[in-house]
């Protein structure tokens, strides 16, 4: 994986349109509305634009629509496509994070009203749905030596930093305060009174920690998927150079539906135990590794759909200052 970008929607600067429900947008998309009242907007047809067919943003926009954009208007490339949205008060397009141009990012809420932010965390992360990985492909047979140093040197930090400078979202992991207001609002609305408890408990578990932006979600058959092993091969190097010294890493759980939270235990278990399998040695003494979970208590989209559930199936991998006391790993 070469670098992140996001798929966002985008208006003209003075489109009225506060923000864009998920189902909404998949529903303009494919043609299903063809005005702006609908939307809660004003009584004008709605003009959708879009890139040529052929192109692979626009291509891998079809996969996810499951079907192609029912465009109005299309564009040779993303330049081209934010300028006209910018100037056609009732365009609606969606584009890449790092070509928004002139136009105004929509922002977009899941079923439930949950708010979705492409933020470079939630890019990286995997909490964004329309986050798009660039790859690049290699063939199977070995690489020249030219080419295999070009792919060495993608994962150094200068490399990173060039990526971010083009507008996209680098690979390297990033830590932010848990105890954002988003999140906090997001588990007190999964909240009811027989989960207060662990309420109680995951607030005192997010006091003075941080997350790291490396996180782990499962395929159907319950294994990570390729965006996980990439990230659980990252935090083992993490580890074994130190990068961590001082601070405890917290493999944390987080399930739906019943049976939640022994689910999230066990998911954040295996995690664990497969980072003890992908690192060399032991954690350095001043860094401790341990599990838990917390089922449902911390939803990042609504459990009503397959891709909410998917989003909110997962460990996170948080830190915490060291302290004498803490548990053993």
């Amino acid at each position: 994986m070469l670098a992140l970008d996001a798929l966002q929607p985008i208006v003209a600067p003075d489109n009225p349109l506060p923000l864009l429900s998920t189902r909404d947008l998949a529903r303009a998309l494919s043609g299903e509305i063809a005005n702006w009242a609908e939307l809660g907007g004003p009584d004008r047809p709605l003009v959708l634009h879009a890139l040529l067919p052929e192109d692979g943003l626009q291509a891998a926009l079809a996969a996810r629509l499951g079907r192609p954009v029912a465009a109005t208007v299309t564009h040779p490339d993303l330049a081209s496509l934010a300028e006209a949205v910018a100037r056609d008060p009732y365009a609606l397009a969606i584009t890449g994070r790092s070509a928004q141009g002139a136009a105004r990012p929509l922002p977009l809420t899941d079923s439930c009203g949950f708010p979705l932010q492409p933020s470079p965390l939630a890019v990286k992360a995997g909490d964004y749905p329309l986050a798009l990985p660039l790859y690049l492909l290699t063939p199977r047979r070995r690489l020249p030596l030219v080419a295999r140093e070009l792919l060495d040197f993608l994962a150094t930090p200068p490399a990173q930093q060039a990526i971010a400078a083009a507008g996209y979202i680098d690979r390297a992991p990033m830590r932010a305060a848990l105890a954002d207001g988003t999140r906090l609002i997001n588990a007190i609305r999964a909240t009811d009174d027989g989960s207060l408890p662990q309420l109680h408990r995951l607030a005192e578990a997010m006091a003075g920690a941080e997350r790291l932006s490396l996180s782990f979600r499962f395929d159907a058959e319950g294994a990570l998927d390729p965006q996980g092993r990439e990230a659980l091969t990252d935090l083992a190097r993490m580890i074994e150079i130190g990068q961590f010294r001082g601070r405890d890493i917290v493999l944390t759980g987080f399930s739906d539906g019943e049976d939640a939270l022994a689910r999230s235990e066990q998911q954040a278990a295996s995690v664990a135990a497969a980072l003890a399998g992908a690192m060399t040695g032991p954690a350095p003494e001043e860094t401790a590794i341990r599990s838990t979970g917390f089922g449902a208590a911390l939803p990042m989209a609504c459990d009503s759909t397959e891709a909410g559930r998917r989003l909110n199936r997962r460990v996170e991998v948080w830190l915490e200052p060291r302290v004498t006391g803490n548990p053993a790993p």
